[in-house]
């Protein structure tokens, strides 16, 4: 008489122990699959991801500067820089390499980098809008056609924003030639929403506008190498040159999506 039938006649219930079908290397699949799916703090990236570009998978903000990873990485802004976050002017941004080599303030150099502080409080670097065409303006708040060009600036910035178009003004004084300029006014009286940078004395707008006359214009192309510099005019051939530029493929840069 076998075991099993035994226990049935002495009123012993029989356990048959029930086995889970797992991998053929033992590992359980439908674990593989959840911790692939998990997103321990919410960023809007999987844990994995986050293991492959250095954020941290239990901070949601890895480097504390009020932004979220996914919203910066997302959005080509680095998410373990605390110094680099989402513009409030919402300007264009691209991926951007790590360091931009800088040159000189000639045609045909990589344009040295600055760091100036917009109409809305930010600090913002030349180096971080690679990857876009970018109009360096040099303006001062007395001078009328300064004033004129400004005014025409919003429509032609905002036809080719999405394309990869930023216009940085630099305004290096107020009303008058001592007095201190003021980006904030500036932009809302002109209307302006791309970057505009108080740069009282000139320091840095002075190489931009070697000829000392103002409106100046500078055209960067998307590896802001400098294309053309200090033209006295934003007339067609400028605009010309900005959207042959912008037919231009933008650089290719190291950034995982998920």
């Amino acid at each position: 008489m076998s075991r099993l039938l035994i226990l049935l006649l002495l009123g012993v219930t029989a356990c048959v122990p029930v086995r889970r079908a797992n991998a053929p290397d033992g590992s359980d699949d439908d674990d593989d699959d959840d911790d692939a799916a998990t997103d321990s703090d919410g960023d809007e990236l999987l844990d994995v991801f986050e293991d492959t570009i250095g954020t941290d998978p239990f901070d949601p903000d890895t480097d504390d500067d009020g932004f979220e990873d996914g919203a910066e990485h997302l959005s080509f802004f680095r998410p373990d820089d605390p110094s680099d976050w989402p513009y409030t002017g919402g300007y264009p941004r691209q991926p951007i390499p790590v360091t931009v080599a800088s040159g000189t303030h000639q045609v045909g150099d990589v344009a040295p980098n600055f760091t100036l502080t917009d109409q809305h409080g930010q600090e913002l670097q030349l180096h971080r809008f690679y990857g876009n065409v970018v109009m360096i303006r040099v303006d001062a708040g007395w001078c009328p056609p300064c004033i004129e060009s400004a005014d025409l600036a919003e429509e032609e910035y905002l036809s080719r924003k999405d394309q990869g178009f930023v216009i940085l003004d630099l305004l290096m004084d107020g009303d008058t030639a001592s007095s201190t300029p003021d980006p904030e006014g500036w932009a809302v009286d002109r209307g302006m929403t791309s970057p505009v940078f108080g740069d009282g004395g000139a320091v840095v707008s002075d190489p931009w506008f070697p000829g000392q006359a103002v409106p100046s214009f500078s055209i960067l192309d998307r590896s802001l190498t400098i294309q053309s510099l200090d033209v006295a005019g934003s007339g067609a051939e400028l605009w010309d040159l900005v959207d042959d530029l912008l037919a231009e493929p933008i650089p290719t840069v190291p950034w995982p999506l998920p």
